[in-house]
């Protein structure tokens, strides 16, 4: 603090309280600066402390309409500050002003006193602006706060805050739940943790969820696939992926650029005979047990997928083929049709090497020792 700050706030700690009053009501970020300070709050905070020492109810209002969190420090620093009911019911409406929702616990902390549905019921007695007050700061509230607050008479509340009301509630809205998910801009891990279990028996719900997960907007493309594959964790014994369909759109996502995880021995044997299935697995390096794919293969299968499919299950089979054992690719081996010309980035004409592919399967067997 330099000699000149220290004279002009012994005069500012000389004002009388209306004068101390309208003075922190007018101070600006160039006043401050001009009296070497950098920051505002700081600066107000030193211009009112001799009543906030004194505990003045009406310069600590006024101190608190400035930015409630320059009370905050001051009870960091050791002034002791006592917060009657009626401080404590400014303090609520001074802080949804504000917007700083982080302030809901530091008031808490340096009020010694638990919020309950009473005090905010008098802080904000319209029931419209409670509600907005509640949503504004369902994150910061305690346990004990969310267990206790009769959400019941709230049934607004019950499906914007849908992911925090206590699971009791949740399993009886199944409507709020439908709210939950469609209202999401974007639906998380987390989110989907707050379902409750019941719930995703229903197919509709499985149905609605996956299309959010999949298909909304994400800030980055890799959350999409780590959402996917957490609801497929979570959920695979669930009847939703029995459905070939289902499996295929969830598969998809692990067809292109991505790899998506899946394990082909937790799956249903039948849904593997499934040649979309497969063909979706070929080249989804995140595919466990991929070996299991081999009991599924024919000519029928190799025939209906692509040239470059087709390199890709080979190459598969000669890494994996320990594992599993398959005549009719083995046979083709043996033949030499799999060799490193046929590398997609060697194939100069992969509608004619197909051509000539189909043509040999129509005259190719199965040699008797691997039958």
């Amino acid at each position: 603090m330099t000699k000149s700050t220290a004279i002009d706030l012994k005069k500012i700690h000389s004002m009388n309280k209306p004068s101390i009053i309208k003075f922190i009501r007018g101070v600006n970020s160039e006043g401050s600066k001009a009296a070497g300070y950098w920051d505002v709050n700081s600066y107000i905070f030193d211009c009112a402390e001799p009543w906030i020492e004194k505990g003045d109810i009406d310069v600590i209002k006024e101190v608190i309409r400035r930015d409630f969190r320059i009370i905050a420090w001051a009870d960091e620093l050791d002034h002791e500050i006592i917060f009657s009911r009626d401080l404590i019911i400014f303090s609520l409406q001074e802080i949804y002003r504000q917007q700083n929702k982080s302030n809901i616990r530091e008031l808490e902390y340096i009020s010694d006193q638990k919020l309950d549905h009473a005090l905010i019921e008098e802080a904000f007695p319209e029931k419209d602006l409670l509600e907005k007050f509640i949503e504004f700061g369902i994150n910061k509230f305690s346990r004990n706060f969310i267990k206790s607050f009769p959400w019941q008479d709230y049934p607004n509340l019950q499906a914007t805050c849908f992911s925090k009301i206590p699971l009791k509630l949740r399993k009886q809205n199944k409507a709020f739940c439908l709210s939950f998910i469609l209202g999401k801009e974007e639906f998380s891990n987390n989110d989907l943790g707050k379902i409750p279990k019941e719930f995703k028996s229903n197919q509709l719900f499985m149905k609605l969820i996956f299309n959010k997960l999949a298909y909304q907007k994400t800030h980055r493309d890799f959350d999409r696939i780590l959402r996917l594959e957490k609801f497929y964790k979570t959920t695979q014994d669930n009847l939703f992926w029995k459905d070939e369909f289902n499996l295929c759109s969830y598969l998809a996502f692990g067809a292109g650029e991505e790899d998506i995880y899946i394990d082909l021995k937790e799956l249903d044997p039948a849904i593997l005979k499934s040649n979309q299935v497969k063909k979706l697995l070929i080249t989804n390096k995140r595919a466990q047990n991929f070996h299991e794919i081999f009991h599924h293969v024919g000519k029928a299968f190799t025939r209906s997928i692509s040239f470059r499919e087709r390199f890709y299950l080979y190459k598969r089979y000669k890494n994996e083929s320990k594992n599993s054992s398959n005549p009719f690719i083995s046979a083709l081996i043996e033949k030499d049709i799999f060799h490193w010309s046929t590398h997609p980035l060697y194939v100069t004409s992969e509608k004619n090497e197909q051509k000539s592919y189909s043509k040999f399967l129509d005259k190719f067997d199965i040699p008797n020792k691997y039958k």
